[in-house]
């Protein structure tokens, strides 16, 4: 085969449908084809003796009409001009008659509509591919994004980043003074300790966030009971810490800033069974 296809997807057509870059070859066949049958005529058309002869009298008379230009006077080129016109437009009527009557050309022009056709649904086929791997690609990206967000947001570990930078904070503001004491610039610490700032507000405030967003205490047992763990990382917003591991149980635990989450899957099972909030 010429070219591969594949079907539209729309039941209501059997068209097979190409590639676009194969129904533009396919396109630019088919029109090549229209002008050979047209070659084809024409040639038919020259072996006719009447045609010819019409042919031969356009010929001179365009002859007739350059010697009037050269050396005629003015009415003698209107008339050359006027008898090689009629001339032309003789030879043009059976030269377009012989054209649209002619199977070969109909034939060729039909093979031109249908390869357009293909392109048109080539075309359509392609950009709604491309619609659908668009949205693929945003869905698995957005998909993507929430996850790295709820894994990145672990609450226990932001209140330690929070411990942290407030300790970095205080031996900026102590060296502040040291500065101020030793009567130097404190410019570059100042602008340390006001981005220390900042990152300690925006880790404060998605802290805040998390916690305001949980459910009351007295309504975590019911939630997270006869769940999985990831079901309760998804449901608390937040990952979940192995605190203890004994022979019969496996126990996580969560901590928020005003009460703390302790739950039990047992080792053989995957759903949890046990669940109790502590101040």
């Amino acid at each position: 085969m010429l070219f591969s296809t594949s079907y539209a997807a729309n039941p209501s057509t059997t068209s097979p449908v190409l590639t676009v870059d194969q129904a533009e070859k396919l396109v630019a066949a088919k029109v090549a084809g229209v002008q050979t049958a047209k070659d084809v005529c024409q040639k038919r058309l020259e072996a006719d003796p009447a045609y010819h002869s019409l042919s031969s009298d356009m010929a001179n008379k365009l002859d007739a009409l350059e010697t009037a230009r050269n050396q005629g006077t003015t009415q003698e080129k209107l008339d050359a001009g006027s008898a090689y016109n009629l001339a032309r437009i003789k030879l043009d009527a059976v030269t377009k008659k012989a054209m649209q009557s002619d199977a070969g050309i109909a034939a060729a022009e039909k093979g031109v509509v249908a390869a357009r056709t293909q392109l048109k649904l080539a075309t359509e086929a392609a950009a709604e591919l491309a619609a659908d791997a668009a949205k693929v690609k945003a869905d698995s990206k957005a998909k993507a994004d929430a996850e790295k967000a709820a894994k990145d947001f672990d609450a226990e570990h932001l209140r330690k980043e929070i411990g942290i930078c407030e300790g970095t904070q205080k031996i900026r503001e102590d060296t502040k003074i040291n500065l101020i004491i030793a009567g130097e610039s404190t410019m570059e610490i100042d602008k340390q300790i006001e981005s220390g700032r900042d990152e300690i507000n925006h880790m404060c405030k998605a802290l805040a966030a998390w916690n305001d967003a949980l459910p009351p205490m007295d309504d975590i047992p019911a939630m997270l009971k006869g769940k999985t763990l990831e079901e309760a990382e998804s449901l608390l917003k937040t990952k979940v810490h192995t605190w203890s591991v004994t022979d019969r149980f496996s126990d996580f635990s969560v901590k928020t800033d005003s009460f703390s989450i302790y739950f039990t899957i047992p080792a053989d099972g995957k759903y949890i069974t046990k669940v109790s909030t502590i101040k």
